[in-house]
């Protein structure tokens, strides 16, 4: 799929997530509100029938048509014509709560216009007949009533939310497709970059084995000439090129069985215990002997033997991988510093060059199969994009750790800690 295609397809996915989104969320706060004045006009009924019952109870006159009065979202206040005994009161609210299906906890107090203060105040369970307790909550007085009693419904919004439960249900369903749509977009994409990456490898492979099977080709067709045999030297010189170049695609078709078995699991350490400083040594005479007027290699290593326990075949290959990208990502001649330095119960190998450096952006992505950081118009660094994969694949199977610093234009350093032995 284009990359254009996959544009539109996100955007399009994103603004159609989005409408659900904000069209769910239109309803649920359109619903919640209903229910909201739906269960104020139950309250509101059920306390007028309260007023009215107790005005019978008491045989007294009933108080003005609107006798109930709400303070705020959660606190009535009923206006009555005499003093009521809290007991009673009780029984009705609970009578005429149940009676407009109104099942949410209550506390109420009478005011006392003696001592100017909510008396007698209790919090009730209707669902719980055996709950009743003194409430704690200071009701807030009104001053324009002379004889009153207040109703407060410390959980309206949890009562309100339990009868929109099929709502809410709903909008965790719809909150699980979206989580489910976010994934399925994101496996998407990292297939596509990953489609991009093996594509790019697939041809960096390519022309990595071209150039040596193409140099095997001449040779063969130079060794194949009736008259080579009377030139002697001409003819080891080709067989000599022949041998080099099959050794070349022999390490490079070795690199990639060596990342098949890391994906697999299926590559085993032969681990011993090694003198790290005797090994860094061998592999400073192979670099240097390798990259003979291409490279300087400056070494600082302890006077004393540092021993850890490695494969060495895997370690040399790790220290030779980061040695070798400090070459290839050096525009003149290569400076590259190799260290080791024992800190506490560890010894850190560092490898540090004055390259081209790694953008910010790709310092992250760098251990990734496949990635490659690019280096705009040249194209002079060959490789797979699996060297630095295959390092910290064995420092992981090791379990070292890694680490890297760039700046771009200064160079980079990578820092190998190991653990010391005995």
């Amino acid at each position: 799929m284009k990359n254009i295609a996959i544009r539109w397809v996100v955007a399009f996915g994103i603004i159609t997530v989005l409408g659900i989104v904000a069209a769910q969320s239109f309803w649920v706060i359109k619903i919640w509100n209903a229910e909201e004045r739906k269960l104020n006009q139950q309250v509101y009924v059920a306390l007028k029938e309260v007023a009215v019952q107790l005005a019978d109870h008491y045989q007294s006159m009933t108080t003005s048509g609107h006798p109930v009065k709400q303070m705020t979202e959660d606190y009535y206040v009923v206006e009555i014509n005499d003093v009521v005994d809290a007991r009673v009161l009780e029984h009705y609210l609970k009578t005429a709560l149940v009676k407009a299906n109104v099942m949410a906890d209550f506390e109420y107090a009478i005011y006392d216009c003696r001592k100017n203060q909510m008396v007698c105040g209790n919090r009730v369970s209707i669902l719980n007949a055996n709950v009743s307790e003194r409430s704690n909550w200071g009701m807030p007085l009104y001053k324009k009533y002379t004889y009153y009693f207040g109703v407060y419904f410390p959980n309206k919004s949890s009562y309100v939310f339990s009868e929109m439960d099929t709502w809410f249900m709903l909008s965790a369903v719809l909150l699980l497709v979206i989580l489910f749509f976010g994934y399925t977009l994101m496996v998407i994409l990292r297939q596509k970059r990953w489609s991009e990456l093996q594509k790019d490898f697939i041809n960096n492979m390519t022309h990595e084995f071209k150039t040596p099977i193409a140099t095997i080709n001449v040779s063969a067709d130079v060794l194949q000439t009736p008259r080579i045999l009377e030139q002697p030297q001409r003819l080891q010189n080709y067989a000599q090129i022949i041998k080099e170049q099959s050794l070349r695609l022999n390490g490079q078709v070795e690199k990639v069985l060596q990342v098949a078995k890391l994906e697999q699991r299926a590559l085993c350490l032969h681990t011993e215990t090694l003198d790290l400083v005797g090994e860094l040594d061998k592999i400073c005479v192979g670099f240097r002997t390798h990259y003979e007027g291409q490279a300087i290699l400056k070494t600082h290593f302890e006077n004393k033997p540092l021993g850890i326990i490695a494969d060495p075949m895997h370690f040399c290959s790790v220290v030779q991988n980061l040695l070798d990208n400090a070459v290839k990502y050096s525009d003149s001649l290569a400076e590259v510093l190799l260290r080791a330095e024992q800190r506490d119960n560890a010894v850190h190998v560092i490898i540090e060059d004055q390259g081209r450096g790694i953008p910010a952006e790709y310092i992250s992505k760098v251990f990734h199969k496949f990635v490659r950081v690019p280096t705009g118009n040249q194209h002079d660094v060959k490789g797979f994009g699996l060297g630095l994969y295959y390092v910290e694949r064995i420092c992981k199977l090791h379990h070292w750790k890694i680490g890297i610093q760039s700046e771009l234009g200064k160079g980079t350093r990578f820092t190998i800690g190991i653990p010391l032995i005995n």
